[in-house]
């Protein structure tokens, strides 16, 4: 019958797979040391021991630990004129008790070039009673242990420092705030940019712009029109259905902030055909500024 796991019954009924399982599914079912305290750092203050400072891992979803400071365990003699390799593991087991224990595990000692020994690999969330960890290799020449290696991967924080790009996003729009323009359509915005064709600009990089307000000309960055219409800074056209405008060079950009129907205002008689492209015709029926020549675009 289903098991309601987070859930108060008056008696105990949650075990340690239920937790060992979400805690897979947040770290993964592999063996990892977590990225906390010392990670178990290793060195070997004699011929004899190795020293392992505090940890933590997982194991196929088991959390285990070192709490203290640091624990020691013992590396047998080598033999003048033979090396062999040792190798430090956590021993998981489930059955016949749950228990952790840090095991030496001797290797075969050779006049030649050693041979790490085996160990228990295991899978505890298939079934297994018993998964070793690998944590140091420690080659041991003559009487003399050489610096332990670490065998271990240390788990990324699943949220520490992870980036997204448009290639992530799948669906939503990217809000106006966050440099996109807020709808999934170049229909769905009701909001224009009007130009007023001024060639006193500061440099290249800036367009005209008038004010749907019908406020004073001025000039806007080029970057920040990019930015507003969800292209980003520079690079790659943002797609249309995920808040961008899927074009990247100026004249696109420009082009994409009318629509057709949308009207554009200058003090010169240039048709914006010339600029930035599409189909316009000149409005002469009405004028709203002396001076001022307006044009609708058509297509």
């Amino acid at each position: 019958m289903p098991h309601l796991v987070t859930s108060h019954q008056g008696q105990p009924h949650v075990l340690a797979i239920n937790d060992a399982r979400r805690n897979a599914a947040t770290y993964g079912g592999g063996k990892y040391v977590l990225p906390l305290r010392d990670q178990f750092a290793a060195s070997v203050p004699n011929s004899n021991t190795i020293r392992i400072q505090g940890g933590d891992a997982m194991v196929c979803g088991r959390h285990w630990a070192i709490d203290g400071a640091y624990e020691d365990y013992t590396l047998d003699n080598g033999t003048p004129g033979y090396n062999r390799i040792d190798i430090v593991v956590a021993r998981i087991e489930t059955a016949p008790a749950e228990k952790v224990e840090i095991i030496v595990r001797k290797g075969e000692e050779t006049a030649g070039e050693p041979v790490a020994p085996s160990h228990i690999d295991g899978d505890l969330l298939a079934g297994d009673s018993a998964a070793e960890q690998p944590l140091y290799e420690v080659r041991i020449e003559g009487l003399t242990p050489h610096e332990p290696v670490p065998l271990f991967e240390v788990a990324p924080g699943p949220y520490v420092g992870h980036v997204h790009d448009a290639s992530d996003i799948d669906g939503g729009v990217i809000p106006v705030g966050r440099g996109g323009t807020g709808v999934k359509s170049l229909t769905g915005s009701t909001g224009l940019i009007h130009s007023l064709f001024d060639t006193s600009l500061p440099d290249a990089g800036y367009i005209p712009v008038f004010t749907e307000q019908w406020g004073d000309g001025g000039y806007m960055n080029k970057q920040t029109l990019r930015k507003a219409l969800g292209l980003g800074d520079t690079l790659g056209a943002l797609p249309i259905a995920n808040g961008g405008t899927g074009v990247t060079s100026n004249a696109a950009i420009a082009l994409k902030s009318y629509p057709v129907n949308a009207v554009y205002f200058s003090r010169a008689a240039a048709n914006p055909a010339s600029l930035f492209g599409g189909t316009w015709v000149e409005i002469t029926d009405t004028k709203l500024f002396l001076g001022i020549y307006m044009y609708r675009r058509t297509a």
